[in-house]
């Protein structure tokens, strides 16, 4: 076999690779040719290597455009309900129409705004913490910081790709805790949310459009379904910024370890 080395942090074999496929430990750390690696005593101790670079910043950054975006669908909602229910009542439609769509427009521009500016820092947030993980405890996840930003920034792909990530770096920074209940409460409603708005509402709005015996009963299913989504994205970001705030706590504490171990 051509080009065989072997890894020191877990003493496995690889073939090519430039990470070991057990441990992913890169082959620049701890790649030897496999004649070179002792196969007696224990397995040398991993130790944290590579440059701790906080992500803090980038974890309030995320956290304030999550925690905005609930609250404009939020505030979105409740205008939308409230003209949908006097178009209903009113006969004068256009005119009311007319008088709430440059808010409904901004509202949803700002929306969308902020979807983007929650996706973009969340993949900078989550970039950083995958480069720390090495540093701070010796580990290698599965994802590099550069996958983590293309995996977390492609629509609908990202729904599959996010939660193992969250969930391997709570797991390497806490062996012992259990982040993955965390992780369900917080992805779990916000993806039934944004998918339920898009692409969920157009099909919702067509059978309504079909089933509906009247403009009232339209407006009554919309405006609770388009409630309940709202809630649901609220959870859902509440949630999420809980666990940003837990991986933080955590990632800040095996740096104050290193510190005084380095001391």
């Amino acid at each position: 076999m051509a080009d065989v080395w072997a890894c020191t942090q877990c003493r496995s074999l690889n073939q090519g690779k430039n990470r070991c496929y057990k441990c992913r430990a890169p082959r620049a750390v701890g790649g030897v040719a496999p004649t070179e690696m002792s196969i007696y005593g224990q397995a040398p101790a991993v130790k944290p290597a590579g440059r701790y670079r906080s992500s803090a910043f980038r974890a309030v950054l995320v956290s304030a455009s999550i925690l905005a975006l609930a609250v404009v669908g939020i505030v979105g909602t409740i205008i939308v309900g409230a003209v949908q229910r006097r178009l209903a009542g009113d006969a004068n439609t256009a005119a009311v129409a007319a008088a709430a769509l440059p808010t409904i427009t901004e509202l949803a521009i700002a929306r969308v705004a902020l979807v983007i500016a929650s996706l973009v820092t969340f993949a900078a947030w989550i970039s950083r913490v995958v480069e720390n993980i090495p540093p701070l405890t010796g580990s290698y996840p599965l994802a590099t910081p550069r996958s983590t930003i293309v995996e977390v920034l492609i629509p609908f792909f990202n729904f599959f790709r996010i939660p193992p990530i969250l969930r391997e770096a709570l797991r390497l920074l806490d062996p012992r805790g259990n982040g993955d209940a965390l992780v369900a409460a917080a992805l779990a409603p916000l993806f039934i949310g944004l998918l339920g708005d898009w692409p969920g509402g157009i099909v919702v709005t067509i059978l309504l459009g079909l089933l509906a015996q009247n403009v009232q009963q339209f407006v009554n299913v919309w405006t609770m379904y388009s409630l309940v989504l709202t809630v649901s994205v609220a959870i859902g970001c509440v949630f999420l910024v809980a666990v940003i705030a837990r991986v933080e706590r955590l990632s800040a504490a095996r740096a104050r370890e290193r510190r005084q171990g380095a001391a």
